[in-house]
């Protein structure tokens, strides 16, 4: 063939049909072909009507808008979503519409939110594409085992292509972009739910505005003086609490006060064996206290512990008094359905955790003295418990105690140097009836008990709408508390720095503890013992004699006698825990709770909250400075702060979880991801270095243009799949050929020189 035969002409069959053209009676794909009427260089290009694509711009110096809305949109709503659950925002709104109808609401939100993942990745899918164009057009190319990552970076296919970390994420030219791709993949999974997450309002406790948030209180003394390590006569209320009725005091600062409660709760423990705590009112507000208890599991040698715990008087007539004059003044309160005030204290808020332990001996009148084993009750805290107490009682003083038909009591103190780990010791001694299973002689059952007693830090709330009840994290979580599981070695020091609780026990002196019974020190009346107008009002048998109380401890394997025995170290265990409890918090202050009732922090504007009840109707426009209230002096005092806020239960959004906060900080990922990308592009284009490619949007459009591209040597063998990694290696370019076609091309790797003159140009139209 020589040099004038026409381009194509290689094979004998084209040749053939240049000699003899076609006749004009033939047709090809429906079109008549006038082969005398053209010059032979037309035959070869004859094209069906109507069926051939129009050229286009590949590359442009112009803006994606369809991508710049994309991120814009899901920017903002993203934006939104983590503003809102930072904020704990709560719509009265959200909630009226979502108690008339509460399931269509929030299905409603679903939908929201699906549409809320579909932008979001979509705005991820157009991040991937716009880099995988920067790449084609680029010098570097893109290695065939990363051209379809891109498209499939949405699902979890993508972590199963070996090419894509074979060729993507190994290589370390291609690396960022591989990281890229991943990180996009694992938005694309988690962010539509994530998304539903934070999107949907749930229900919770929101911060209310209300002309009290943030309402400050004072108590005019120290940490120290409010919670002490030590009680006692000297150190505490001198001679105040002494020859005072405890039917009749109701208020003070005595631990006997709350007496009468405990004696009508323990009547109807004995009756029916409940188990619910004991409340108590207070004078100065709707508040109640409530002290909670708990029931051990019972170990060996009928040992039994009891917990209790309660928050003090002091809080709770900051809490419960607030309430009483807030409700009355502040007429915007009235809006709240489910108010919630929270003690948010400068300085923590404790109260103390008791700890009871007991255990059962009994005696005859024919026995000598006995060595009275008291129980270890600081197990319940530490790892390793030490060596219990044992008391040599001496025969005088066993003497006093060996008429068997008088009830005993007395408290004891561990004096041992270095070893008085419990907060105090208490011995009950209680006559056995002879009637019913008993016989002669007279027999008497000793039950002694170490108490230990720790602050514990708390967070108080008071739900006055919902509840009477002031409570506590440290109230809520007994059953946690009381565990027998946190004496196990490892737990213990977990446990205590949980709760803040205090390494070492409360040192109750003996005086302070005879005042939680409420006998005088100074009676030394020949029959006196300590306790006993105690013991005489609480029935520890009840009317019928102990046997038929039997039932609270009885087990089927026990016999009689070790019911009996049972029953009086757990009767007992829990008695002297409320006792302690109660008189540990009950005792108010002989400071003044102070609460500060103005809305202009520049001006002071506080009320005595243990005032009479008229006292805490004051107008707001009344002032009443610390100096000037009447028999106190303020102004050189230190000062314990706290602080209220208000919340109201209701439908909102918040950082309340675990998962709210891993969802807030996927969203946060996809924003920072998002902005960095958009201002790259804006940046790029203000300096006139940015060049926008739209094509090869789909995967379709770039099979299209593999279809339309000269095949290659490369890619022979391939057409039932690829198996060599030499392969997914080559390189892929988009290339403009013969200045009016685009192709891809495969090329070795490294192999980019000559690509100047074959690189794409911006505004220019391709075939």
């Amino acid at each position: 063939m020589d040099s004038t035969t026409p381009r194509g002409l290689d094979t004998p069959d084209l040749a053939y049909s240049a000699t003899y053209p076609l006749l004009p009676d033939k047709t090809e794909q429906g079109q008549t072909v006038n082969c005398i009427s053209r010059p032979p260089s037309s035959i070869f290009k004859v094209e069906p009507s109507g069926r051939k694509e129009p050229s286009k711009v590949a590359v442009s110096r112009g803006l994606p808008w369809p991508e710049l809305l994309t991120h814009i949109v899901g920017l903002g709503v993203t934006i939104t979503i983590v503003w809102i659950n930072y904020r704990k925002l709560y719509s009265t709104k959200l909630e009226t519409i979502l108690m008339s109808n509460e399931d269509v609401s929030l299905n409603m939100w679903q939908v929201a939110s699906k549409a809320h993942e579909l932008v979001l990745v979509s705005s991820l899918s157009f991040i991937a594409l716009h880099y995988m164009r920067e790449y084609l057009l680029g010098p570097q190319g893109l290695p065939f085992g990363l051209l379809g990552a891109p498209y499939i970076c949405g699902t979890v296919s993508m972590m199963f292509q070996v090419p894509f970390w074979f060729h993507g994420v190994r290589k370390l030219r291609y690396a960022p972009y591989a990281t890229l791709l991943l990180i996009i993949c694992i938005l694309s999974l988690f962010l539509g739910p994530f998304s539903a997450m934070a999107m949907i309002p749930r229900r919770g406790w929101y911060v209310v505005d209300t002309p009290f948030q943030d309402q400050s209180g004072v108590i005019y003394t120290t940490n120290q003086n409010q919670w002490r390590t030590t009680l006692n006569e000297t150190k505490t209320y001198g001679g105040t609490c002494n020859d005072v009725s405890p039917l009749l005091y109701i208020e003070g600062p005595c631990p006997g006060v709350g007496l009468s409660e405990i004696m009508f709760w323990w009547q109807g423990h004995i009756s029916n064996g409940a188990e619910a705590g004991i409340v108590f009112e207070d004078t100065y507000s709707d508040a109640q206290r409530h002290l909670s208890i708990g029931t051990l599991e019972r170990v060996a040698d009928f040992q039994f512990g009891t917990v209790s715990t309660a928050i003090t008087k002091t809080i709770l007539l900051g809490a419960g008094g607030l309430w009483s004059y807030v409700r009355e003044n502040i007429p915007s309160l009235a809006s709240i359905n489910s108010p919630e005030f929270r003690i948010a204290p400068e300085t923590a808020i404790y109260q103390p955790i008791v700890h009871v332990e007991c255990n059962t001996q009994i005696w005859d009148q024919n026995q000598t003295t006995p060595n009275i084993t008291f129980p270890t009750a600081e197990i319940g805290w530490n790892d390793v418990s030490q060596d219990p107490f044992v008391l040599n009682v001496e025969s005088d003083t066993w003497g006093q105690w060996r008429n068997f038909s008088k009830r005993r009591f007395s408290w004891i103190r561990d004096d041992r140097t270095g070893n008085n780990t419990s907060s105090i010791l208490a011995l009950t001694g209680l006559p056995i009836s002879e009637r019913n299973l008993y016989p002669n002689p007279p027999q008497y059952a000793l039950v002694p008990c170490s108490i230990d007693a720790r602050w514990v830090a708390a967070n108080v709330y008071y739900q006055p709408r919902n509840s009477t009840k002031v409570s506590s994290n440290v109230t809520d979580n007994l059953g946690e508390l009381h565990s027998r599981k946190i004496g196990k070695t490892g737990t213990a020091e977990d446990f205590r720095r949980r709760y803040g609780m205090s390494d070492k026990p409360i040192d109750i002196q003996t005086d302070f503890a005879k005042w939680i019974t409420n006998v005088s020190i100074y009676d030394h009346s020949p029959d006196w013992v300590s306790g006993d107008v105690l013991l005489s009002e609480l029935p520890i048998f009840g009317p019928d004699g102990y046997a038929s109380k039997f039932n609270l401890s009885l087990k089927a394997s026990e016999s009689p006698i070790a019911a009996r025995d049972a029953f009086f170290a757990e009767s007992i265990s829990k008695l002297m825990s409320v006792l302690i409890t109660n008189g540990l918090t009950a005792p108010g202050l002989l400071e003044t709770v102070m609460l500060d009732t103005s809305t202009n922090r520049s001006e002071a504007s506080l009320i005595n909250l243990r005032e009479t009840r008229s006292a805490l109707y004051l107008e707001q426009g009344i002032q009443i400075s610390p100096e000037e209230h009447e028999n106190m002096t303020y102004l050189n005092n230190e000062a314990f702060k706290f602080r209220f806020n208000v919340r109201q239960h209701g439908y909102g959004w918040q950082i309340d979880s675990t998962s709210t906060k891993v969802a807030v900080c996927f969203l946060l990922i996809y924003c920072a991801l998002v902005t960095l990308h958009f201002v790259s592009i804006i940046l790029l284009w203000s300096f006139g270095r940015y060049k926008y490619c739209s094509a090869w949007g789909d995967i379709s459009a770039l099979v299209a243009l593999a279809f339309n591209s000269t095949p290659d040597d490369k890619l022979k063998g391939t057409g039932a799949g690829i198996k060599k990694n030499s392969t997914w290696a080559s390189l892929v370019n988009v290339r403009a050929v013969h200045d009016d076609t685009l192709e891809m091309k495969l090329t070795a790797v490294n192999a980019r020189s000559g690509w100047e003159h074959e690189k794409v140009k911006i505004d220019v139209k391709y075939d």
